[in-house]
């Protein structure tokens, strides 16, 4: 989640610097009649990319369902390689903005399947605080990116690398992700919900070190077994649907928290009104 954090922050430092405005200049709002002007453009082309990550996030739903937790993260990976490459090559406004929109497919599916594959992995004592680790990493993410851009943002001349690097830097997160894959093991609720019941032990007895008919590896199956019957008898997989397991107030519970905190804004901040105070 580091690197989400990182990804949704790093467009604050790039508008005002003068390499990155100097080459997609219908976005650059640098004196008040370029802000009138190409305004709208700018916040469109910044905004996008959470568009894109909506729909990598919603589309999880279905993806995850089908194919688990491990295969759609490690596709996620490839696909903010992708966004990643495309938009550290951008020469026209164009391709940044479906590079953004391509990255955020990645991101948000990263930020829909995790958080889902951590708490579906860990204990009940042990899942909040764990996912909690994952949102502080999303804040240290936005800190670092900060700080990395200022730096770049002292590189003599009007220096392409200034943005550039920054932005290619959002691949060290995916490859990471990569790297790590093939050593994890897949969720074992889903492996259960989907009555892969041997494989789902085998899973639950790596977690838990024991061996696969141990007493303890059996007893959380059968809780897992029982929380799937209890969340079955809802009869709707919808998020959107009332039922008894109310899908409906968690929707719309986790949607505006969210919505509140873009509500909030960002101000940004350029190395000039660092100086400045």
């Amino acid at each position: 989640m580091f690197g989400s954090g990182y990804d949704q922050a790093l467009m604050n430092g790039l508008l005002t610097l003068p390499s990155f405005t100097a080459t997609f200049q219908e976005i650059d709002t640098s004196t008040p009649e370029l802000k009138a002007a190409n305004s709208t453009l700018q916040g469109t082309a910044v905004a996008l990319y959470e568009v894109g990550a909506a729909i990598g996030a919603l589309s999880m739903f279905f993806i995850g369902d089908m194919f688990g937790r491990k295969r759609p993260t490690a596709g996620a990976a490839v696909v903010v390689l992708v966004g990643v490459l495309l938009q550290a090559t951008s020469f026209q406004l164009a391709q940044l903005i479906v590079a953004r929109i391509v990255t955020g497919l990645g991101v948000g599916a990263f930020t829909a399947t995790l958080p889902t594959w951590v708490g579906e992995s860990s204990e009940a004592n042990h899942r909040g605080w764990l996912i909690m680790l994952e949102g502080s990493g999303a804040i240290f993410g936005v800190m670092f990116v900060g700080w990395l851009e200022l730096g770049f943002y002292f590189v003599p001349g009007n220096n392409e690398v200034s943005w550039r690097f920054p932005i290619a830097f959002q691949a060290v997160f995916p490859l990471i992700v990569l790297f790590m894959i093939p050593s994890l093991a897949e969720s074992p609720r889903w492996l259960l919900s989907k009555d892969r019941l041997v494989e789902g032990r085998k899973v639950l007895a790596r977690l838990e070190n024991e061996p696969d008919d141990s007493e303890v590896v059996q007893a959380r199956a059968q809780v897992i077994m029982n929380s799937l019957y209890v969340e079955q008898q809802g009869h709707s997989r919808n998020p959107f649907a009332k039922t008894p397991n109310r899908y409906l107030n968690r929707t719309l519970l986790a949607i505006g928290v969210n919505v509140s905190v873009l509500f909030g804004g960002q101000h940004q901040y350029d190395a000039d009104d660092c100086c400045r105070y």
